[in-house]
């Protein structure tokens, strides 16, 4: 029969609050190999299970699970026989961590925690995270957890690690011991598409350029950040080599460049640039030498974007020409050629590439465009038979892409978003990436309609 709270504690009451506390000093001295300690431990490990099985006390019950979790992981032989059902938190959240006695009653009250499916649990994280009684060293379990939520890195980075690294700018010592665990919970698990590994590296990026460091402590913390952040990077690049041809790691990077420009950080911060800008030309010049002259057709409008974040670019493309002449449009930034990617599809595709930006100008000029609205269904539909499709509305706010659009403007300068002008046109191809066959027309500022 379960305990009612305002009941009257009983004698087995008492015995089992004092096996809870017996088992609390057996586990600060665990002596796996004793026959006596196994055997003490044992007794004591038993009454709590049974307690947990009437506990009223939510506290209570929560400190019962994590000691029973403590003594697992220390060796003692029957707590690894016993498995408490945790059914009553399936729907309400457990009291917090910081009310626990101990780091190590924390660290494993989450880890039996982290093995209930409970809507909850997201929100406990970030609540457990912003506690500020919570101890550091239980930081590390309750990211580990958090990230076994999502199905992939860019999701948990995205979703999650970059908001809780944003909410803490004002605590650095919590920041960064946050940001020392991105590396083991942001470890490649898939074949991540590149455009999703470069999402996670630029929101890490950025991250970082916002941070502002007055104190030597918090300097040398950044410092620190850096260092792991250059070593993500790296990894990352490795795993995914197509992460190097993505316009939001390299213009994430540019921003990452010029934040350390000034501190000790930007020695290393300048050797990572020159490590990716090395890796890739080798990329491109190996692209070329598989698919022919015209992939390097699709990366002209990149070239002022790795100039900028790459401060060797210049001079290593250079070199790389002279045995990679298709590369030669990247050493000035040719603009986006559409006759040169036009020429490389087929006559379909050219022609829809030609004729849906006059359309769509055609119609946004119109005083009643639903005058035409089947028309132009029905040249959109017949488009899409052959993978070509618009992308982009007028007025929309979106990140700066250089493959995919085009400043109206003669300034030469990377914003980091844009707002579209006009819409563009590209041909998606059956691994489902994109051809930009025409760029969408960008400002830096709204057009007044």
């Amino acid at each position: 029969m379960p305990i009612q709270p305002n009941q009257v504690p009983t004698a087995t009451d008492a015995a089992a609050h004092s096996s809870l506390e017996d088992l609390r000093k057996l586990l600060d001295h665990p002596k796996p190999k004793n026959s006596d300690w196994q055997e003490t431990s044992a007794r004591a490990v038993a009454m709590v299970a049974i307690k947990f099985l009437g506990e009223a006390d939510e506290l209570g019950a929560l400190r019962q699970v994590a000691l029973l979790g403590l003594a697992q992981s220390l060796g003692v032989k029957e707590a690894r026989k016993r498995t408490l059902k945790l059914s009553r938190w399936a729907s309400l959240a457990p009291p917090v961590l910081s009310r626990l006695d101990s780091t190590d009653e924390q660290d494993a009250a989450v880890a039996a925690l982290a093995k209930v499916t409970a809507p909850w649990s997201k929100a406990y994280i970030e609540q457990s995270l912003a506690d500020d009684a919570l101890r550091l060293a239980v930081v590390p379990a309750l990211l580990k957890w958090a990230r076994s939520l999502y199905p992939s890195p860019a999701g948990f980075t995205s979703d999650f690690f970059v908001p809780q690294l944003q909410r803490v700018t004002t605590n650095s010592e919590l920041g960064a011991c946050i940001f020392k665990e991105s590396q083991r919970l942001l470890k490649p698990t898939r074949a991540e598409a590149a455009a999703e590994v470069a999402a996670l590296l630029s929101a890490l990026m950025l991250n970082q350029c916002d941070l502002r460091y007055e104190s030597a402590v918090e300097k040398k913390r950044f410092g620190s950040n850096v260092k792991l952040l250059c070593a993500i990077v790296s990894e990352q690049v490795v795993h995914c080599p197509h992460v190097l041809l993505q316009p939001a790691l390299v213009l994430a990077m540019r921003q990452l460049l010029e934040a350390t420009a000034k501190t000790p950080a930007g020695t290393q911060v300048k050797e990572l640039a020159l490590n990716l800008c090395i890796a890739t030309l080798a990329l491109l010049k190996g692209e070329v030498e598989h698919f022919g002259a015209q992939i390097a057709t699709e990366f002209h409008g990149m070239g002022p974007a790795w100039q900028a974040a790459y401060p060797s670019w210049k001079a290593r493309l250079t070199e790389t020409v002279s045995s990679c002449p298709a590369l030669a449009g990247l050493v000035d930034g040719t603009a986006h050629r559409l006759d040169a990617v036009v020429s490389d599809t087929n006559a379909s595709v050219s022609v829809f590439a030609r004729l849906l930006p006059a359309w769509n100008q055609y119609t946004s000029e119109l005083q009643d465009p639903r005058r035409v609205a089947s028309l132009d269904l029905m040249l959109h539909d017949a488009a899409k038979a052959v993978c070509v499709e618009t992308f982009g509305t007028k007025g929309e706010r979106v990140g700066f892409d250089p493959l995919a659009h085009l400043l109206n403007t003669d300034d030469k300068s990377l914003p980091v978003e844009v707002f579209i002008e006009r819409a563009g046109v590209r041909l998606r191809r059956p691994d489902g990436s994109f051809l930009i066959l025409v760029p969408a027309i960008v400002a830096v500022t709204a057009s007044e309609s």
